[in-house]
């Protein structure tokens, strides 16, 4: 045995008794009293007062048990992960082995057309419909961007989706594309999608014209300003995000940046700079967050796919309380300029179906191939940690297990139970990273706290009470949770739990003037999400129906590193099983499609 493999059996030999003394299932939600009006802005000043702030932050931090990763820590060997880049390689699955080639994926998917109908049949327009329209020449590009802006016009003032859009720019790209159509000679399988794109996205490289109507405001340079939901940044990039790069190759046409949650700190949507997004659901409702516009955007039908973010659920949770479908992928598998979420961030698609998910992920990652989603699934393993999976709602527990039965019961899957030990101190982990990244991020601007919302400067400024030690400790608690999920991914293919422990919320009568301020309910929002944004693995929210009062249901499904094909071919499946036969229109919902 040399050196290197007798740490390696120490260090395991330290971990197994240290794994074996775990406690019962733990997640404590963060405690703080929900504020808004001017009780929250009375607190903001208060944490922002030299003396008093430090007072209040030390009784919130020690409230919510803030220093237990850096306890835990100590008792975990010297290994640390400072980036969460999995160290598997490059994709070892066998999907360009055994997938479909995509051109011959997309081909197949948007082959088979799908039309509006009933509320009891309800179905999005996908990919597939804007192709064959365009190709036997019932619609062009020209005409379906003219509809979607029309379409804007008149769902924005109340979902405030959409907070700059360049109506001369995305009739450009269209005209471009009627041509390219024209001439039999498409880009590729985008060509011609309206595709809507997150404000926390690097860079979308046109001539911007902020606004909604035909008489918007110059930027003084090229470029959508991207201000990540506030009123300090105001960055306008001279070139495209990556991955913006790659569905312009793709054909796709930009139609404009969507609202956030401010600084993406927070899962309702909620933004006072903004306006807040709302749920085509239910108007009163939040979307969720914090990429609320590009899924609202989607769930109301004004785009198939929307680019989004997501350091803590920002994906998936939003997809989930609109009814939409959002993947996030393995850690930088999509290249991307990272805003501020360095280590945690992802960006990736919300999409109305699952084809289209599947086809965005593509493009945007460089994938050759996707799996053959009309082959049966392979008997999986689905692990589920069971007091973790139930805690949620009743009517979304519910909901998700008789998804879980339908995979056993119809297409072999084999449901194993599984343990996350110390998952309350890898959640708090999180926290302590992701809070830490974003101020690191707004100390780059002068004087930033000023204009930022009441929310964000509570926030911030209990952020500041995390030390150096605890940041690297919350790095020994990264390596020791990617370490336990390697472990469980040999004994399974798959975890599942919901992606949300409630359903959209109403949105209070005392947010309008400054906000609110409540972690109580963003930590429950978040019960399910945070742990594949500390670990890197990916993880795919479905849509699987409805709760009593009408609000869309998701879950979530999570894979080893690189196995975004195994996540694609079971959310097709439940698509197909579930999703199909529960799905509801919005209130708040235009077809810019004719029939």
């Amino acid at each position: 045995m040399d050196v290197k493999e007798m740490h390696a059996e120490i260090e395991c030999a330290e971990t197994s008794a240290l794994v074996a003394s775990a406690p019962p299932y733990q997640l404590d939600a963060l405690k703080a009293p929900r504020l808004a009006g001017w009780p929250l802005k009375a607190m903001a000043w208060a944490m922002t007062t030299p003396g008093i702030g430090s007072l209040l932050s030390v009784i919130l931090f020690k409230q919510n048990q803030m220093s237990l990763p850096t306890e835990f820590a100590n008792r975990l060997p010297l290994k640390f992960i400072p980036m969460a880049y999995p160290d598997t390689g490059r994709p070892h699955s066998n999907e360009s082995e055994s997938g479909v080639p995509l051109d011959t994926w997309v081909q197949l998917q948007q082959s088979e057309k799908r039309q509006l109908s009933s509320q009891s049949d309800f179905r999005y327009w996908t990919t597939g419909d804007f192709v064959q329209r365009y190709k036997d020449g019932r619609a062009t590009p020209t005409t379906v961007i003219k509809s979607v802006l029309g379409a804007i016009d008149k769902l924005n003032p109340t979902l405030k989706a959409f907070t700059a859009v360049n109506a001369e720019d995305a009739l450009a790209q269209a005209e471009a594309s009627t041509k390219r159509y024209q001439a039999g000679a498409p880009l590729g399988p985008l060509d011609g999608i309206p595709i809507a794109v997150k404000d926390e996205v690097l860079g979308i490289s046109v001539q911007c014209l902020a606004g909604l109507t035909n008489r918007p405001t110059q930027v003084d340079v090229a470029g959508y300003m991207t201000t990540f939901g506030t009123l300090f940044v105001k960055e306008v990039p001279s070139c495209d995000d990556p991955c913006i790069t790659r569905l312009r190759a793709a054909g796709a046409i930009i139609i404009g940046k969507t609202n956030m949650h401010e600084l993406g700190l927070g899962t309702t949507g909620c933004n006072l700079h903004h306006g807040t997004a709302r749920n085509p659901y239910d108007s009163a409702r939040y979307p969720g967050g914090s990429s609320s516009g590009s899924a609202a955007s989607v769930a109301s039908g004004l785009v198939p796919i929307a680019v989004a973010c997501d350091g803590g659920g920002s994906i998936r949770i939003p997809s989930a309380l609109t009814g939409q479908f959002g993947l996030k992928a393995t850690f930088d598998r999509i290249a991307h300029k990272h805003g501020f979420t360095y280590s945690v961030g992802h960006v990736g698609p919300i999409a109305s179906s699952l084809a289209d998910l599947a086809i965005a992920f593509a493009v945007m990652s460089g994938v050759a191939a996707l799996p053959n989603t009309d082959a049966p699934l392979p008997r999986l393993k689905i692990g589920v940690f069971r007091p973790h999976f139930e805690n949620a709602d009743t009517e979304i527990v519910q909901r998700c297990r008789e998804v879980l039965d339908t995979l056993a019961r119809h297409h072999g899957a084999e449901i194993v139970d599984i343990t996350i030990p110390f998952l309350n101190i890898m959640t708090k982990a999180h926290v302590g990273i992701i809070s830490s990244e974003i101020l690191r991020f707004v100390e780059r601007y002068p004087n930033p706290f000023s204009e930022l919302s009441p929310e964000l400067r509570i926030s911030l400024s209990l952020t500041k009470q995390f030390t150096a030690q605890d940041l690297l400790a919350a790095q020994q608690v990264r390596a020791f949770a990617t370490d336990q999920i390697k472990k469980i991914f040999k004994t399974v293919d798959i975890m599942a739990t919901p992606v949300t422990s409630v359903t959209a919320h109403q949105v209070p009568n005392d947010v309008a003037t400054a906000g609110e301020s409540d972690v109580s309910t963003t930590s429950k929002i978040m019960t399910f999400a945070p742990l594949a944004n500390l670990v890197g693995h990916p993880s795919i929210s479905i849509p699987v129906g409805c709760d009593s009062s009408g609000m869309p249901i998701g879950m979530q499904f999570e894979a080893d590193f690189w196995k975004e094909d195994i996540l694609v071919h079971v959310a097709a499946v439940v698509e197909k099983s579930v999703s199909n036969k529960l799905r509801r229109r919005p209130k708040e919902f235009i077809s810019v499609l004719s029939d």
